[in-house]
């Protein structure tokens, strides 16, 4: 029943069900049909049995039932076990109308018990979608009504302490606020999953249920739990295929008018042209196909407007109105090719003088290739572009590092060295700046972001002064007028801030420890480094450490942990490790100790571990969410005995072979707490001039879907979590098959095997961890999976630290299901000595060893399913770890 009055004279048929339902014995637990760390059964001893089955990332749940309500419950529960606080999400695709009071939802139940306390959102084939609850073991339940939706209908239920709120939606996208928020005590360890009751006794009722994300809690692979791949976007230059933006004068190159590549860009801060000028549009000798169509255009102010170059001409020329002071026109592209246009006698107004200039230009593509119809003045991005982002990738966050033109960028070190949204997104840098010149602006990144509900992934320029890294969190959290950020929330904000339910990953500049050509944030960031510790005082060699390029990763981690530091001002604590997810990079396998170096020296310096460096000392996690090195694979770029049979098991392209950098990564991000995230990856097909043919040929076969497939499962079961592909690109110019993933926007998934190994993945469900031992297992001392210092081998036996050079060592289990956990440590000593104990980063006790042997055990840490770490540390003398246990 779902209101709090009896329907249909039922009180007799309840009482009967009741005492039924105290009578028959409890029903069987199963689960070999639903994923590992997941059951299903039914609950309160319904007439009909039910079932519960998952495949291709669909729940199938059949439950029959007189009702989830009154003091006692009969349905199907498929489920697994939540610890504290927690999410769970569904679509409801479909539901069989057994009665109009069928019910099929989301749940958290305290217990399994027929009269337990739970909260659900349920949808209903009549009577929309409703929050029901029970506040204490065998109460009558209660009721609050949703919207007036049925299936398909996404539901979310969110736990936190003894708080529920129950939220709908109707495409998982836009959700709104609560349509329900209730309190109900609930022990901490309870179960979340998937109900579904008949409200008739003697039917069974089908619901199917996608898209289950149980990220706060649960099983590991299989498991429903999502995948969180991202992409890697352009920069949005002139030619880019993508064709970010609807207004094509925001990427377009200005110059003179009979010249407009002359670099000459007589535009003022604002974008509006300051006198005569030249538009190069884009070359369609490149990257940029399709450009066929009508192009509405628009400006504030008159002037004549001809076509310079390009097989286009004027539709309908272009008409100044004096009334408003606009001129308005159209251009038509009549075959895909280069355009310049020309604007003279021009003027801001009626009466200022020719060669004055214009503002606000508009030059609006068409909505299609080849349309006569133009995108309306107000939208910002093409529908293609997000197209290919949602619908195609179905991507859960953008990686805005080309965007904003990381790569070479050195001069963006103060707020008002960006690009403001109102300027050309593509303009030309100069010294100290890269090949993509000064890249995009934030607002447009965080527009875009909103519009795609996906979360950000950004790049901090590496001279970014403290006050730009305060200016650009408060972007985030409260928008901006176009020029500075707002300091609180605004009404009406003229370019809004990030939604409140997408995330943000904050990452320091770009690969720092690559010194190709295009990289000069690294030699900056390098070179800072030397001068700092050649001015002596310098944290960077605070223990005598003369390797400059040492310096260099250690200037490279301190900033990341400042730069966390200044969201955590803006954002507050408990937003941070959360919403706010600041990263931390490193070359793939640990490549040069990166991972190793940079991550000791937060760990020693800010969390005090060799000395009292700090006043507040914390762990890595606290400042850093996530790291890992990329996740590219590759086969022998430099082979000209590359087939299209052997591709495939060439180098990394075998998962196999790409397990030793894979085990490294996870181990260190593992051993810190950390989630495992890349910030770039998937194939890479470097253009070497070697079998260039068959990896073209290979980009294009069926079989490189299967190859996307298994090396996400293989970064899953090695403790992936977030892999930011790279990157679109949009176009079949050469060398497209190097990276990219679409090469024609018009069809972008049918002719690109990586995008339907990419659909194929976001049709499962994530992979279990499976790398380490088994949670329970005891493991050798010298059987570490990671170590503090930069060489070594694991092995059997026990393993001594000295506590000089070897000083740490962390040791990786996985788990299937949540469950709390302790470690246990078989040690001894000569002497004194005294140890930290971790669990994924966590401090959970500390050994105090006299000489001789013994045996730690922490005391119990809840965890949820995946990978974990045990790590111990000296502090002080020297210890032998004998084995190692997460039991």
């Amino acid at each position: 029943m779902n209101v709090p009055s009896v329907r249909k004279g039922s009180f007799i048929l309840f009482l009967a069900a009741l005492l039924f339902a105290c009578a028959v014995p409890a029903a069987k637990v199963s689960y070999a049909s639903v994923p590992t760390g997941w059951n299903y059964q039914d609950i309160g001893s319904p007439g009909l049995a039910g079932s519960s089955s998952f495949s291709g990332g669909t729940f199938t749940v059949s439950g029959s039932g007189w009702d989830i309500w009154g003091a006692s419950d009969q349905f199907q529960f498929a489920y697994y076990p939540l610890n504290g606080d927690g999410t769970i999400v569904a679509r409801v695709v479909s539901q069989q109308n057994t009665d109009g009071w069928a019910k099929a939802g989301v749940m958290i139940r305290e217990s399994l018990g027929a009269d337990a306390k739970f909260v659900a959102a349920e949808a209903t084939p009549s009577n929309g979608v409703h929050a029901q609850y029970r506040t204490a073991t065998g109460g009558n339940g209660s009721d609050a009504a949703g919207p007036a939706s049925a299936a398909p209908v996404w539901l979310k239920l969110v736990r936190a302490g003894s708080s529920f709120s129950a939220y709908s939606s109707s495409d998982g996208v836009n959700w709104g606020t609560a349509f329900a928020t209730v309190t109900v005590s609930m022990a901490s360890s309870v179960y979340a999953g998937l109900a579904v009751t008949s409200h008739n006794g003697s039917s069974l009722s089908q619901a199917t249920f996608t898209d289950v994300s149980n990220a706060s809690g649960g099983s590991g692979g299989g498991s429903a739990l999502p995948r969180t791949m991202g992409i890697n976007i352009e920069n949005p230059g002139d030619s880019s295929n993508l064709k970010i933006f609807a207004n094509a004068y925001k990427t377009t190159r200005i110059g003179s008018p009979n010249n407009p590549t002359d670099g000459s860009y007589p535009i003022d801060s604002a974008g509006n042209p300051t006198g005569d000028f030249g538009l190069f549009m884009w070359d369609a000798g490149g990257f940029i196909n399709d450009t066929q169509g009508t192009y509405a255009i628009q400006f504030t102010g008159s002037a004549d407007v001809s076509v310079l170059m390009g097989d286009a001409t004027m539709t309908t020329p272009v008409a100044y109105n004096s009334a408003t002071n606009t001129s308005t026109g159209s251009m038509t592209v009549n075959t895909n090719s280069t355009v310049e246009l020309r604007f003279v006698n021009t003027k801001r107004t009626a009466g200022s003088p020719a060669g004055s200039g214009v503002a606000n230009v508009k030059i609006m593509r068409p909505v299609s290739p080849g349309s006569t119809t133009s995108y309306s003045t107000s939208t910002v991005f093409t529908t293609p572009f997000k197209d290919i982002i949602t619908n195609d990738f179905h991507a859960k966050a953008i990686r805005y590092m080309d965007f904003t033109a990381t790569n070479g960028k050195t001069a963006e070190a103060n707020w008002s060295d960006r690009v403001v949204p109102a300027n050309v997104q593509s303009l030309p840098g100069g010294t100290g700046y890269g090949w993509q010149g000064k890249g995009g602006s934030w607002e447009y990144a965080v527009m875009l972001a909103n519009e795609t509900n996906t979360d950000m992934w950004i790049d901090i320029p590496v001279a970014a002064t403290d006050d730009y890294l305060t200016k650009l969190a408060q972007l985030i959290k409260y928008g901006s007028d176009g020029t500075n950020p707002y300091t609180s929330p605004q009404a009406n904000p003229v370019y809004p801030p990030l939604n409140a339910n997408l995330n943000v990953y904050v990452e320091y500049a770009n690969e720092l420890w690559n010194f190709a050509g295009a990289f000069g944030q690294s030699g900056w960031n390098l070179d800072r480094a030397v001068a700092e510790v050649n001015a002596g005082g310098s944290s960077l060699n605070y223990d005598g450490e003369t390797n400059q390029w040492t310096w260099g990763w250690r200037r490279q981690a301190r900033r990341t942990v400042e730069i966390s530091n200044a969201f955590r001002s803006v954002f507050g604590d408990g937003a941070m490790m959360t919403r706010i997810r600041p990263v931390l990079e490193w070359q793939q396998g640990n490549g040069q100790n990166t991972a190793g170096i940079m991550l000791n020296f937060i760990d020693n310096w800010f969390g005090n571990r060799d000395g009292n460096h700090v006043s507040g000392p914390h762990p890595v996690n606290y400042y850093i969410w996530g790291g890992s090195g990329s996740a590219y694979y590759n086969p022998d770029n430099s082979s000209d005995s590359l087939s299209l049979s052997n591709i495939w098991t060439s180098q990394t392209y075998s998962t196999p072979n790409w397990a030793g950098p894979q085990s490294t990564d996870a181990s260190y991000a593992a051993a810190f707490g950390l989630k495992r995230t890349a910030y770039e990856g998937g194939p890479s097909m470097d253009n070497t001039g070697h079998s260039e043919a068959v990896k073209e040929s290979a980009w294009n076969d069926s079989r490189m879907a299967s190859n996307v497939v298994s090396h996400q499962q293989f970064w899953e079961q090695y403790g992936g979590d977030v892999l930011m592909y790279f990157t679109f690109t949009g176009s079949n110019h050469s060398g497209y098959y190097q990276w990219e993933f679409v090469k024609d926007m018009n069809n972008p998934v049918t002719t690109s095997p990586k995008l339907q190994g990419i659909g194929t993945l976001n049709g499962g469900s994530k992979e279990s961890a499976t790398i380490g031992a088994a949670v329970g297992t005891s493991v050798d001392g010298n059987a570490w999976s990671a170590i503090n210092r930069g060489w070594g081998t694991p092995g059997t036996g026990s393993l001594f630290m000295n506590g000089t050079d070897l000083r740490w060592a962390s040791y990786n289990y996985h788990s299937g299901t949540s469950g709390t956990h302790s470690a246990v440590v078989a040690y001894s000593a000569s002497a004194a000595a005294v140890a930290t104990v971790f669990i994924d980063g966590k401090e959970a006790g500390t050994i105090s060893a006299g000489a001789g042997s013994s045996t730690f055990t922490s005391p119990g840490i809840s965890l949820d399913a995946g990978l974990h770490s045990v790590r111990v540390a000296i502090k002080s003398g020297s210890l032998t770890v004998n084995s190692v246990q997460l039991q």
